[in-house]
């Protein structure tokens, strides 16, 4: 497990990774000019779109801070994933460091339920690439 250290921790890539593991639910909370103006600029969907993939990244990026968190100053996004509340209440349990290796964050309290299903969750992660070479 790395060390994490102020040098190698980045959270706008934890915001990217929450926002690319939770993209279908939340552009869902969109509003349907959001959805097409995104539709329109993306290049999956649009061959002719205008935008680079580095540029409608940083749009969708924008348009995630903007209209899902409410457009909330950075320290206070960060504040809510860290501690899980409002919109991160229910992320994930992983943080990704730069070099793409997922570390697992697991808390000392809650419940023996909330234990269990960590650890499911893990032993699923664990088990699901054995069990597709087999």
């Amino acid at each position: 497990m790395p060390n994490y250290t102020p040098d190698n921790f980045a959270f706008y890539e934890q915001l990217q990774h929450y926002y690319h593991a939770n993209r279908r639910k939340i552009r869902a909370r969109y509003n349907d000019l959001t959805r097409k103006f995104l539709a329109y600029n993306d290049c999956a969907e649009n061959p002719t779109a205008y935008l680079r993939q580095p540029q409608f990244e940083a749009l969708e990026m924008y348009i995630f801070i903007k209209e899902f968190l409410g457009n909330a100053q950075v320290y206070e996004i960060f504040d809510d994933w860290r501690n899980r509340r409002a919109r991160f209440a229910d992320a994930t349990i992983y943080s990704v460091s730069r070099d793409g290796q997922m570390r697992l964050m697991v808390r000392t309290h809650g419940s023996s339920q909330r234990r269990m299903a960590i650890i499911e969750v893990i032993a699923i992660c664990l088990l699901r690439p054995i069990v597709q070479l087999l």
